[in-house]
């Protein structure tokens, strides 16, 4: 098992460490360029509207691309946000529903 950690291309390792570096730089640039904006009504705005942005730039290639099992479980989980306001709560529905039906489908 531990001569596999070995076998794996060195281009895959370079791959693996200029990703890593990407995402540390662009946390340390986020972090010192926030420093220099002024925080007003619309930049607070538009910051908390990123998360909910990138979840579904995440998730909605794999609900339009996939089946039915992706399309279901993606309204599914649209309804189940909508009702009860709980990123959790649509979270676990989303996971639960594709889990089961993705089995009944296939």
């Amino acid at each position: 098992m531990s001569g596999e950690f070995l076998t794996i291309p060195a281009d895959s390792w370079t791959a693996l460490l200029a990703m890593a570096g990407v995402t540390y730089l662009t946390r340390v640039a986020g972090f010192f360029l926030m420093g220099r904006v002024r925080l007003t009504a619309r930049v607070e705005r538009w910051l908390s509207a990123l998360p909910g942005c990138m979840l579904v730039a995440l998730v909605a290639p794999v609900v339009l691309s996939g089946g039915v099992a992706e399309a279901v479980s993606g309204a599914l989980v649209l309804a189940v946000s909508w009702r009860t306001r709980s990123l959790p709560a649509a979270m676990v529905a989303g996971v639960a529903s594709i889990w089961l039906l993705r089995r009944l489908v296939a």
